[in-house]
């Protein structure tokens, strides 16, 4: 497997970096801190190096922990925006509206309405 492949652990990486520590970082994911840490070392093996520098009082990333930042970053971006993409093409209204009233509830009530609703769901036509 590829650093890559698991965006799991792309997310806990990231997580880590922008809490500032793998407790806080556990926190933000409701995960244990020993399981992100198993999630750290397993990328840094798929990595072949050190992403982090860790010491009792700070945390810095290494070269090769700024690249696998960003790409990630980029990554989990794009997979987010396809992700979106896929369902809103599910839950997004879309086609013909036809609706029959009387003259009088039309005129005062339904075209308000309607007005708002088209506007609110682009795709929806009332012809």
């Amino acid at each position: 497997m590829t650093a890559f492949e698991d965006l799991s652990l792309l997310r806990a990486f990231i997580s880590i970096v922008e809490c500032g520590s793998i407790s806080a970082g556990a926190r933000r994911l409701r995960i244990t801190q020993p399981t992100l840490s198993r999630q750290l070392k397993t990328l840094e093996e798929r990595c072949g190096m050190a992403l982090l520098r860790r010491d009792t009082h700070q945390m810095s990333l290494t070269e090769a922990g700024h690249r696998v930042l960003a790409d990630g970053h980029a990554l989990l971006a794009q997979v987010e925006a396809a992700d979106k993409r896929l369902r809103e093409s599910h839950t997004t209204l879309s086609g013909h509206l036809r609706l029959f009233a009387t003259i009088d509830f039309g005129q005062f009530g339904a075209t308000r309405m309607i007005s708002q609703f088209l506007l609110a769901h682009p795709k929806v036509s009332a012809p």
